[in-house]
């Protein structure tokens, strides 16, 4: 006789001796193995003990689960707790603005756009249902030429209208990739989009929403499958391909959780029990029937008159219940839902986290990492797939360069922050004595570009100093004669003050200037590297004569400029197109130099 033959007749009323139900682990009947997976040599049909439906058995994963439906977890999304799970990485993602960086001379040409698009919120919600569903598309409806059929060009785009959210019971893969070379093996290459709204039109016009390509689409979605797995999760509604809906993953956490809160409620209900003493029935028939209606009798009066009236010889009393334990068991389930989700019980419960080795904030260092990380995995690839679109659209064109980062998360305290300038400061006055940076590229690194200071040094571009324009030499003259006159005229201008006398211009640096004079009148504009005063200066020294202010004027000028000394091996030839060594010798040169520091040396004080 069969197992299944064995079970039919006790079933039918035979019940059959234990030896008889004693299966093999390693037996191949179909109920052998459901039966047996506790591990334990007896198995009871009847009752489930030993079996897989065993509650207390160490069972074996059951592969026969049915796993939520769509409407199932549309119902939870509509409830409290898994929302929240749902809603908890994308929040938390989706808090500080991106940062968009690129080689244009605009400083943040995509912000008016992203604003108006509502991306980072769009981002959120698509987040959040693809998780809660499985899968959630974002299209971005443009106004490209091409059929939405055809892959997206991004330089063909000219306006992006909006982006539109579709949630899993509105879409499904129609066709899929089978070329290695183009894209991940059964990857959907196109969509069938069925909104459950209203008929999609743009401008007034229908859309076919029923071949869309995959380029189109920004894909959100919950848990990973295995590979092997993907082909069967678009199947059915319930799930999407290549990921599950996160419900599936911990719905086990989620309702040992469930019944922990409901168990705990009833012992609320029954912290005190109550205990009638009353004389049994001696027989059976009415005087049975006649006991049993007193019973509920008893129990009315109890819940409704809170009242209890008693025949002589009967007792009623409450004895106290002992509700402990449930909090260990109330603790472990939350831990346990806290681990398959990775998210620390601080954001799911509200709880902080206890013990001696606790500061209330170890966790956000292992949060903000999985959020990091989620930025990388879920947003990054959208991002970078929506951004040239935008770019175009805003634009008109895709910089060479561009990139998204995105913000540390966490919010620094005023001593964090005083403490981190001081050791910043420190490092940079180094760096400067050093001879790294100078104090103005120590400026434009922390606060030039982002408009406040910035613990990462930013890279500035260095901008060779620009020629003045050139002026009119006679205006020029005017007002040199105009600061002369003003200058000999001041209060302070003694005769014994060197700042008023005059000094004749060495012979080198009369030479020096005469020949950038000389350069700039055969070869005109080709003579670059000194401004207006630059000219002023050559003009003056090639006269003869300068004042003490001028000597003065001339050191600080050398000590800004040293390291032009010599023409550059490129200009050897054409030494008038050396910029810096135009205005090094429009100055006077290496004379003019040692002459000024020494006058100014002599009368420093």
């Amino acid at each position: 006789m069969s197992l299944r033959d064995r079970i039919r007749t006790a079933i039918a009323g035979a019940p059959p001796s234990p030896v008889d139900l004693r299966t093999d682990s390693s037996s191949t009947d179909g109920y052998s193995n459901q039966s047996n997976y506790s591990g334990s040599a007896m198995s009871n049909p009847l009752s489930g003990l030993g079996g897989y439906r065993d509650s207390g058995a160490q069972a074996r994963p059951n592969t026969e689960r049915e796993y939520l439906t769509t409407d199932e977890l549309v119902a939870l999304l509509r409830g409290g707790l898994y929302r929240r799970i749902c809603q908890l990485h994308p929040s938390w993602a989706t808090t500080k603005p991106w940062i968009i960086t690129d080689d244009t001379k605009s400083e943040h040409p995509l912000h008016a756009e992203m604003k108006t698009l509502n991306v980072r919120a769009t981002f959120r919600r698509a987040d959040t249902w693809g998780r809660g569903l499985g899968e959630c598309m974002v299209l971005m409806v443009t106004d490209d030429p091409a059929p939405l059929s055809e892959p997206l060009d991004p330089t063909k785009v000219k306006r992006l209208h909006r982006l539109e959210i579709f949630d899993r019971r509105e879409f499904w893969p129609l066709r899929y990739n089978a070329d290695l070379s183009t894209g991940t093996l059964g990857a959907p290459t196109h969509y069938s989009i069925q909104p459950r709204r209203a008929m999609a039109t743009v401008n007034g016009k229908k859309w076919q929403l029923d071949n869309v390509h995959a380029s189109r689409l920004l894909r959100f979605y919950g848990d990973d499958l295995p590979p092997s797995e993907l082909p069967f999760a678009g199947s059915d509604y319930s799930a999407a391909w290549g990921a599950d809906a996160v419900g599936q993953t911990i719905w086990d956490a989620c309702r040992n959780l469930s019944q922990t809160g409901s168990a705990g409620a009833r012992v609320a209900q029954e912290l005190s029990i109550a205990v009638f003493k009353v004389a049994p029935p001696r027989a059976s028939g009415d005087e049975s029937a006649s006991w049993i209606s007193r019973i509920r009798t008893l129990n009315m009066m109890k819940s409704v008159a809170n009242a209890v009236l008693l025949s002589p010889g009967e007792e009623f009393q409450r004895i106290a219940a002992n509700p402990s334990g449930y909090r260990d068991i109330s603790d472990h389930a939350k831990m346990e839902l806290a681990l398959v989700l990775g998210a620390p019980m601080t954001l799911l419960f509200g709880e902080a986290p206890g013990g001696l080795n606790t500061d209330g904030s170890s966790w956000q260092a292992l949060w903000y990492q999985s959020v990091g990380d989620w930025w990388e995995d879920r947003y990054r690839p959208q991002l970078e797939r929506l951004l040239p679109v935008l770019y175009h659209s805003t634009i008109g064109t895709i910089p060479d360069e561009w990139g998204v980062s995105f913000p540390p998360l966490g919010d620094l305290s005023e001593r964090e922050r005083a403490d981190i300038r001081l050791v910043h400061t420190q490092a940079d006055a180094a760096a400067i004595l050093d001879g790294v940076l100078t104090p103005d590229e120590i400026r434009r690194m922390r606060y030039g570009q982002q408009g406040g200071y910035q613990i990462d040094l930013q890279p500035v571009e260095d901008i060779p100093e620009r020629p003045a324009p050139q002026g009119d030499p006679e205006a020029e003259a005017a007002a040199q004669r105009m600061v002369e006159e003003a200058l000999a005229g001041r209060s302070d201008a003694y005769p014994d003050d060197f700042r008023a006398k005059e000094y004749k211009v060495p012979a080198g640096a009369k030479g020096n200037a005469e020949k950038v004079l000389a350069w700039r009148d055969k070869h005109g504009s080709a003579v670059e590297g000194m401004t207006a005063t630059g000219w002023r200066r050559a003009r003056q020294l090639a006269g003869g004569t300068v004042k003490g202010q001028d000597v003065i004027e001339m050191a600080a000028w050398f000590a800004r400029h040293e390291g032009n000394e010599t023409v550059a091996p490129e200009h050897e030839d054409e030494p008038w197109k050396d910029a810096g060594l135009v205005a090094w010798l429009g100055w006077g040169g290496d004379t003019a130099k040692t002459w000024a520091e020494g006058i100014v040396g002599a009368n420093r004080e």
